[in-house]
C-alpha cells in the first residue's frame, strides 16, 4: 500500500458575519505551499526541496509561474474548480535522481498527456512517526489543457465553446469529458502504482524489513488495493492503520498531547503487525534458511541434541 491523494480546489466566497468577503480556496496559496514561498517560505529547517518543475503555461506566463494560479483565482467562474492537487508518497529506498524521475513520469501520466498547466515539486523531511525521511511529490495542475489556440488571461479561463473554440475559453478536460467517471480516483492510484513499481523494479527490486528481531529480504512493491481488498485478493489480515488527525499534530493541549502519543503507539503497532502479516512467508523461509545454515555450520549440535 502507499499514499496517493487527490483533490479539487474550488473557487468559492463567503460573507463573515462583520461583513468581510473571505475566499475558502486559493490556487495561489497552494501554489506558494508547493514551492515553499510567499507565506510558506518559513518551511522546516530539516525540509530539503528535492526537485521543481512547472510545465504546459500559456504564452502569458512568462518565469513568475504564480502568476498563472494568481490569474486562476482571479477568472475562473465562482464554484468552478480553480486547480487540482495531488500528493504521493515516494519510496525512500531509492535516490534522490531516481525519485526526479519516478516524478517526472508521473508528470507525463497525470499532466503532459493532457496538455495540463502544471507546478510539482518533491519535499523530503522526516516523518512524524520517525527520524526517516519521508519523500512526497506535490502536483498541482488546471484541467485546461492547452488546445494551441491563444488566447488572453481572461479569456483562457471562460466556459469552453464547443462550436467555435477560438471564441471561449479553453476546455476544461474533466474526468467526465476524458471518460473516466466515477472511476477517476481508482484509475489515478492504478497509474502511481504502475509507476511506482516500474521505478522500484528497475532500481531497488527488494527491500528489507525487520521481523520480530530478523531483517528479511521481500519483494519491493506497492499496490493500490486498500485494506479491505488486499485482505481479500491475498487471505491475510492486516489492520487499517489510523492517520493522525492535523488538529493533534501541533497542539499544546494536555490530552490532545496523551491522545496523539496514544495514537502514535497504536499505528506503530499495526505497522510492525502488518509487516508481520504481509511478508509471513519470506519470513519462515527466512528462519528456514537460517536454521539449514546453522544446522551445517554444528552439525554436531543439532545431531546430538537431547532434553535429557
Amino acid at each position: 500500500m502507499f499514499f496517493a491523494g487527490l483533490k479539487h480546489l474550488t473557487k468559492s466566497t463567503y460573507l463573515t458575519q462583520k461583513g468581510r468577503t473571505v475566499k475558502s480556496a486559493s490556487a495561489q496559496a497552494a501554489y506558494h505551499y508547493l514551492t515553499r514561498t510567499g507565506q510558506f517560505s518559513q518551511h522546516k529547517s530539516s525540509e530539503v526541496i528535492e526537485f521543481e518543475r512547472h510545465g504546459n503555461m500559456p504564452s502569458w506566463v512568462k518565469s513568475r509561474y504564480g502568476d498563472f494560479w494568481q490569474t486562476a483565482d482571479r477568472y475562473e467562474r465562482e464554484k468552478g474548480r480553480i486547480a487540482t492537487t495531488v500528493v504521493i508518497a515516494l519510496p525512500n529506498q531509492i535516490s534522490p535522481e531516481q525519485r526526479i524521475e519516478l516524478s517526472q513520469a508521473l508528470i507525463q501520466e497525470l499532466c503532459n498527456q493532457h496538455q495540463f498547466p502544471y507546478s510539482a515539486a518533491i519535499h523530503r523531511h522526516a516523518g512524524a512517526l520517525s527520524d526517516i525521511d519521508q519523500p512526497h511529490l506535490h502536483i498541482m495542475y488546471s484541467e485546461r489543457g492547452l488546445d494551441g489556440i491563444e488566447r488572453s488571461q481572461e479569456q483562457f479561463f471562460k466556459q469552453w465553446n464547443g462550436k467555435a473554440p477560438e471564441r471561449g475559453g479553453t476546455r476544461k478536460l474533466t474526468a467526465d469529458v476524458l471518460g473516466y467517471g466515477r472511476d477517476h480516483i481508482q484509475i489515478f492510484r492504478e497509474t502511481v502504482e504502475q509507476q511506482i513499481n516500474q521505478i522500484l523494479q528497475k532500481y531497488a527490486p527488494t527491500k528489507m524489513v525487520q521481523i520480530k528481531g530478523e531483517m528479511v529480504e521481500v519483494p519491493s512493491v506497492v499496490s493500490c488495493l486498500s485494506t479491505k481488498d488486499y485482505n481479500k485478493q491475498y487471505e491475510k489480515s492486516l489492520k487499517e492503520v489510523p492517520m493522525i488527525p492535523a488538529h493533534l499534530m501541533y497542539s499544546k493541549d494536555a490530552d490532545n498531547i496523551q491522545e496523539l502519543d496514544e495514537l502514535k503507539s497504536t499505528i506503530q503497532a499495526y505497522r510492525t503487525f502488518n509487516i508481520e502479516e504481509m511478508y509471513s512467508e519470506y519470513y519462515q523461509a527466512h528462519m528456514h534458511l537460517k536454521l539449514e545454515k546453522q544446522r551445517q555450520d554444528s552439525p554436531s549440535y543439532f545431531d546430538d541434541r537431547s532434553p535429557f
